[in-house]
């Protein structure tokens, strides 16, 4: 994360995406990425430095096709072509870039340069219709000095006022157009011949609705060429508490504590909603996003329910902490901590895959329930999301299939131990959440109905109390 506050500061480009572990969270990737330009320079300047010195680049062609999670192994190989240029292919768990130089035979003088890092700023947000029609520009900074220090050998080939024009690309990209919930699909960028003026200036050129696709023309000083971007989805919002209670009955979750592990988005949050507009006590934990667990705590309490939240990392939950948060002894527990969902590559079974996901969605939940049962009064209910994706198998996501199977069975075998309680593994359909997200427009229910009806099912048989409390 200090490289990429690093590389912000000397491009502009600010979008949490890429430094805000909290806000990354929401994104369709999960967590924070690598800025695409941040992996084309450290892989060119390491390919210049092997094959390419005393050459200038003219010509620098990009396309990124998977994001490098923060602090995730790669690989860069690189090869001279028969043309003389360079061609670069980047890996880690998946392919992340391909990457083409290409080359003069007479390098460029490398000016020196007096840029300054960037501040932070907050990116545009903007939606697919006004990028649709985007055109405008903004100046140029200078190349940082200390840039040299870094990739020196990218420099030198490109020069410190053609350097600074490519660094201004991902600030284009991340800030600017399309902004806040942007992803940089690419790029075919040529130098040199006239200088123009040290500013950006950028015009869409198609926009493909089908894909969240922007393709824009870019000029800045002698650096010409074509840029691809993808609008990414948002995160998903879901109802305020008031909407919620206008489909609950005030009483009907009465007598309910309840615990929902992940409550401050998505699933979680929607279930809390629910609960506490039926007049349940709802206790919600998170384990990064406190903003967001006071928000829907917030929300709750201000229009007359009962919610309050706590911090709680399932990975590391003792039973002392469990039991303080857990409070007067739930009567139901739902458990909705987990990480963005990776599906794999398909065509291919990855061991590693699967042991991620069987201890997020088994070893973690299951861990937990043995530390939360014992608190929990004969008839609570421990409510396992699970997925209908099991009913159809497909050639993407066995890895995941297959953990949340072994999940669903694990969980049997906990009611087996805890015979008084109820564990209910409950597979869902595929509904619209920040997990769900994605570049196409695809089909995915709205979670509340849904999960009103599974909490109207399961609590049928759960034993009230009249003095339900937090504790």
């Amino acid at each position: 994360m200090e490289d990429q506050a690093w590389f912000a500061a000397r491009t502009g480009d600010w979008n949490p995406l890429h430094v805000d572990p909290v806000v990354a969270r929401r994104t369709l990737f999960g967590r924070p990425v690598v800025h695409g330009l941040h992996v084309l320079c450290w892989a060119a300047d390491a390919a210049l430095a092997a094959l390419g010195v005393g050459r200038s680049l003219v010509r620098l062609r990009a396309s990124f096709e998977n994001p490098l999670p923060v602090g995730m192994p790669a690989t860069a190989r690189y090869e001279a072509d028969a043309t003389g240029g360079i061609k670069i292919k980047i890996e880690s768990d998946r392919p992340v870039a391909r990457i083409q130089l290409t080359l003069d035979a007479t390098g460029r003088e490398d000016a020196a340069s007096d840029g300054k890092p960037l501040a932070p700023a907050v990116p545009k947000d903007r939606d697919f219709a006004d990028c649709a029609s985007a055109a405008g520009e903004f100046p140029v900074a200078p190349m940082a000095a200390d840039l040299s220090g870094r990739y020196g050998a990218l420099v030198a080939a490109l020069g410190a006022r053609e350097t600074a024009a490519l660094l201004a690309t991902t600030r284009l990209v991340g800030m600017e157009c399309p902004g806040l919930h942007s992803i940089f699909g690419g790029l075919d960028l040529t130098f040199g011949g006239a200088a123009g003026e040290p500013v950006m200036r950028y015009r869409v050129e198609r926009a493909d609705s089908r894909f969240s696709l922007l393709t824009m023309t870019v000029a800045a000083m002698t650096m010409h060429g074509k840029i691809n971007a993808f609008l990414r989805p948002p995160p998903a919002p879901q109802p305020s508490f008031a909407s919620v209670r206008g489909g609950v009955a005030a009483d009907e979750f009465a007598g309910i504590t309840a615990l929902v592990i992940g409550g401050s988005r998505g699933l979680g949050e929607i279930v809390a909603k629910c609960l506490a507009a039926g007049g349940a006590a709802v206790t919600i934990t998170y384990r990064d996003g406190e903003a967001e667990a006071a928000a829907v705590t917030a929300d709750i309490t201000a229009h007359g329910g009962r919610a309050r939240y706590a911090r709680l990392d399932i990975d590391a939950a003792s039973a002392d902490a469990v039991a303080s948060l857990a409070g007067a002894a739930p009567n139901a527990v739902f458990y909705f901590a987990a990480p963005k969902i990776n599906l794999g590559r398909g065509g291919v079974f990855d061991p590693a895959l699967f042991m991620t996901n069987a201890r997020s969605f088994v070893a973690a939940p299951c861990a937990l329930a043995q530390v939360i049962a014992p608190l929990c009064p004969d008839g609570a209910l421990h409510f396992y999301p699970s997925t209908t994706f099991l009913d159809a198998p497909m050639i993407d996501g066995a890895e995941y299939r297959a953990a949340k199977a072994a999940g669903e069975l694990a969980w049997q075998s906990l009611g087996l131990i805890f015979k008084a309680q109820r564990f209910v593994a409950q597979r869902l359909p595929r509904l619209r959440t920040d997990q769900t997200a994605s570049l196409r427009p695809e089909m995915a229910a709205e979670p509340l109905p849904v999960m009103l009806a599974v909490l109207r099912a399961c609590l049928t048989t759960v034993e009230r109390r009249a003095d339900a409390v937090h504790g």
